[in-house]
């Protein structure tokens, strides 16, 4: 399956104009999964030079320790699909701190490699004491973490996704997920819908003293991009 299939596969479930929601999302990324092949993919992405620019452009290395790797963008269909890889020298890490929080959007994901821990949330009047944020982009590249106090929660559901795995999550449900202690890439195919909300919640356990983000990250180089792509391949 190439990226321009991917493409096609998306504007197709596009203009069927189906409800958003966490059972279209989940259906949509099965229909790639059951003829996905990351040996073709990465050949036609690497192949097509604008492509794989244009691409670039938007990939970059998250904060939080993983690439997000854009496949398919929001301009060609109702859908993003991206990699989420976290390279083997950040998984076989002892510790991994990400804040609980949601998303604007539902997502589905598929393991293409290695496997992580997902811990799903829920407000609760007993529970886990957090520091609550609302978090929004109020000026391009500039982020707000808005104070809502001290709240609780708790968790309800925890597991271990594990490869050829699916998981879909709509964008309301708090969560967190962390990679299982491998030498390998922990790798997923993730697709996300369009924004429902433009504003998320964000539960730490300490408070967040800077309330302004700025987003600094830089994109990737095309060169960067298809070393990556390569490197997956020889690994998978």
């Amino acid at each position: 399956m190439t990226h321009n299939n991917i493409i096609d596969i998306l504007r197709e479930q596009s203009a069927l104009n189906k409800p958003q929601g966490v059972a279209n999302i989940k259906q949509t990324l099965t229909l790639i999964s059951n003829s996905f092949s990351l040996k073709e993919l990465i050949s036609s992405l690497t192949s097509d030079e604008q492509y794989l620019a244009t691409m670039a452009s938007l990939s970059y290395s998250h904060s939080l320790g993983f690439d997000k790797i854009i496949i398919a963008p929001y301009e060609n269909s109702n859908y993003q699909l991206r990699f989420n890889i976290w390279w083997s020298e950040y998984t076989m890490l002892a510790n991994h701190y990400e804040h609980i929080h949601n998303h604007r959007w539902d997502f589905s994901t598929y393991l293409l490699l290695g496997s992580y821990r997902f811990e799903n949330y829920r407000p609760a009047k007993a529970g886990l004491s957090m520091h609550h944020y609302f978090y929004y982009e109020f000026e391009k590249g500039k982020y707000q973490f808005d104070d809502q106090g001290i709240k609780e929660i708790e968790l309800f559901e925890t597991g271990i996704l594990n490869r050829r795995e699916q998981m879909s999550v709509s964008n309301d449900i708090l969560h967190k997920v962390v990679p299982v202690q491998t030498n390998v890439p922990t790798v997923s195919l993730f697709l996300t819908s369009k924004p429902r909300v433009n504003k998320t919640s964000i539960y730490s356990e300490t408070e967040i003293l800077n309330k302004i983000s700025v987003n600094k990250t830089l994109p990737m180089t095309a060169n960067e991009l298809r070393n990556k792509l390569l490197l997956l391949l020889s690994i998978e």
